[in-house]
């Protein structure tokens, strides 16, 4: 008779090992692992929890660290009357004024994605890239010699026959590519640090 094998990949694993070490107890442990993988692979979980914690912490109970995951809570049934909101307690809501766009926003996440090194740099590098384009460099093409007239707005050049100096832009950009590439890479490796 042949033993039947259940066969869990990486992922699986990892999900397990990481219920294993944010997980107060035992029960815990195995709840979160019910709701996430079902019921199927509590005995690799186990086994994962035995590797993680110890064999002992998988059979001690511990009664007064267990935490009771709350049922989802579900609203009270209402019924609209024209504009008007009404719950069976009779209380009546008036729809909100607020709309989706007015939402209040989330500044500490903001700041945490925004903050982040890599973010900064490729804000800077985005923001460098759209002031070569917003102020090209100008020249003209005089009997074969070429005459440069600096930096200025794309929409109000020097003088009117100037063209854009396509190869000085060509390598101001490039210069900003590299720039922003050793400095994204120096980011990551100040994010990975941390």
């Amino acid at each position: 008779m042949a033993s039947e094998r259940l066969v869990v990949d990486k992922s699986v694993l990892d999900v397990m090992t990481r219920a294993a070490t944010q997980s107060r107890a035992f029960p815990e442990y195995e709840q979160r692992i019910r709701m996430a993988l079902g019921d199927d692979v509590l005995p690799i979980a186990r086994q994962v929890a035995e590797r993680v914690r110890g064999a002992e912490w998988c059979t001690v109970p511990q009664a007064e660290s267990v935490v009771v995951l709350p049922a989802p809570a579900m609203p009270a049934p209402q019924r609209v009357e024209g504009s008007a909101v009404v719950s069976h307690a009779g209380q009546v809501a008036r729809p909100s004024m607020t709309t989706p766009e007015q939402a209040p926003i989330n500044w500490p996440l903001v700041k945490r994605v925004v903050m982040r090194p890599t973010n900064l740099v490729l804000l800077a590098v985005a923001a460098a890239v759209c002031a070569a384009f917003l102020y090209p460099p100008w020249m003209v093409t005089y009997e074969g010699t070429e005459v440069h007239f600096g930096f200025h707005y794309f929409a109000e050049p020097p003088f009117p026959l100037l063209g854009v100096n396509k190869a000085l832009l060509a390598l101001e950009l490039g210069a900003i590519g590299f720039v922003g590439g050793v400095a994204y890479l120096i980011a990551r490796r100040i994010e990975q640090a941390v």
